[in-house]
C-alpha cells in the first residue's frame, strides 16, 4: 500500500518534518555545494520547509558506518520509502525518502545528524544496514552512517517491492576496480590465509600511495585481485612514467574486503575519474 506524504504528516501530528541534508561521497569529483528551500503547504493547515543540499565528503569517511549490507529502491523520484521505528507495520514512522531527500518526524526534545547516506553508484543512495530479524522479513538501517555511537535507525520491510537489499559481498562483486577504506587496512595476501601476508611495493607520491585493485574472484571474505602500482586509473602511461619513473605493473595477490563483522574494507570510485 503506497502512503502519501500528506498521510505521514497526518498520522505523526506530534512530529514535525526537519531539515534534509544529502551527503554523497565525491572522492573522485570537485566539492560542490548547492542547496535551495522548498516551502510546502499540507492540507491547508500547516507549513513544512524542507532544506536539501549537497556537501562535501567528509574527512571521517573512514570511519562512517558502512553496515553489513545496503537498502536501496528501485523507484527513488516516484515511490517514498518509509522507516518505522519498530519491525512492525503497526509501529511509528520516524523517517521517509524521496526524490534524493530524506526526512525525519521527530520531537522537540530530539537532535538528528543529517549526513546519513552512501552513493553504491552513480546517483544511487543506499542505507547502511546493521541487522535482520530472525526471519529475515525486515532490516534496520542507519540513517546516519557517521553516528557510529547512537545513530538514529529505522526499520524496512523486506516484501516492499521497491526495495533492494544487498549484501556486500553482492554489492562489490559486481564493482570492478577498489581502493582500501583505510590505510592501515591494506594487507595483501599470497593465498586465502592470513599466514600468506606478503608486502609488495607500493608506489607512493606526495606520501599517497598510488595504487589500484582489480577484482578476479571472490572466496567468502578474501577477494583475489590484481593490484597494480603506481596505477594508471584516470591517467595515461606517460603521465605516470614522468611522475614516477616506471610503467603501471600489475601482480595477483588476495585481500580480505570484508572483515569480521562482515563491514567492507574497501570500495570503489562511484563516478569515474
Amino acid at each position: 500500500m503506497k502512503i502519501s506524504l500528506n498521510t505521514f504528516v497526518r498520522c505523526n501530528e506530534n512530529y514535525r518534518l526537519t531539515k534534509v541534508l544529502r551527503c554523497l561521497p565525491r572522492r573522485y569529483m570537485p566539492f560542490a555545494v548547492r542547496q535551495f528551500t522548498l516551502i510546502l503547504r499540507l492540507w491547508g493547515l500547516m507549513l513544512f520547509v524542507l532544506t536539501t543540499a549537497n556537501c562535501q565528503w567528509s574527512p571521517d569517511r573512514e570511519n562512517r558506518e558502512y553496515g553489513i549490507g545496503i537498502a536501496t529502491t528501485k523507484s527513488p523520484y516516484t515511490v517514498p520509502l518509509f522507516f518505522n521505528a519498530e519491525p512492525s507495520a503497526s509501529s511509528s514512522k520516524v523517517a521517509y525518502y524521496h526524490n534524493d531527500t530524506l526526512a525525519f518526524s521527530r520531537t522537540r526534545d530530539t537532535v538528528r545528524s543529517f549526513d546519513q547516506m552512501v552513493e553504491i553508484a552513480y546517483d544511487e543512495i543506499g542505507f547502511p544496514i546493521l541487522q535482520y530479524t530472525p526471519d529475515s522479513q525486515w532490516v534496520k538501517v542507519t540513517l546516519d552512517c557517521h553516528n557510529i555511537k547512537n545513530p538514529p535507525v529505522g526499520w524496512l520491510q523486506r516484501n516492499n517491492r521497491d526495495l533492494i537489499v544487498r549484501s556486500w559481498t553482492e554489492v562489490l562483486g559486481k564493482a570492478d576496480e577498489f581502493f582500501f577504506i583505510k590505510a592501515e587496512w591494506r594487507s595483501f595476501y599470497s593465498k586465502p590465509s592470513v599466514k600468506a601476508l606478503i608486502r609488495p611495493k607500493l608506489y607512493q607520491r606526495k606520501s599517497v600511495a598510488s595504487y589500484n585493485m582489480y577484482r578476479r574472484q571472490i572466496k567468502g571474505r578474501w577477494m583475489q585481485v590484481d593490484l597494480e602500482t603506481p596505477t594508471s586509473f584516470c591517467r595515461s602511461e606517460a603521465e605516470v612514467l614522468q611522475d614516477f619513473g616506471v610503467l603501471p605493473k600489475k601482480r595477483t595477490v588476495w585481500i580480505q574486503f570484508l572483515d569480521g563483522r562482515l563491514r567492507p574494507k574497501i570500495f570503489y570510485p562511484t563516478r569515474g575519474c
